[in-house]
Parts: structure tokens; sequence; C-alpha cells
């Protein structure tokens, strides 16, 4: 019973992990692709 609990708590553990790595990805993209208009709007200004 104990063995369950603490993979059932594993499973839980690993999936908020890698929904705040997904997140963080994501996060990350769009900041990225704010960055690169930012960027090519300079290269058109200059």
């Amino acid at each position: 019973m104990k063995k369950s609990a603490v993979v059932r708590f594993d499973k839980k553990e690993k999936v908020r992990f890698f929904r705040h790595k997904l997140n963080l990805i994501k996060h990350f993209c769009k900041h990225y692709n704010i960055l690169k208009k930012k960027i090519q709007v300079r290269r058109l200004t200059n």
C-alpha cells in the first residue's frame, strides 16, 4: 500500500514538472518571437 502511494505521488510530481517545463518552453518561445520581431523592425528602420 505504501509503495503504490509513493508511485502515485511520483507520477503527480512528474506530470507537474513536465507541465512546468512545457510552460517555460512556451514562455520562452513567446519572448523569442517578440525579440525576433523587434530585431526585424530594427533592421528595417536602419
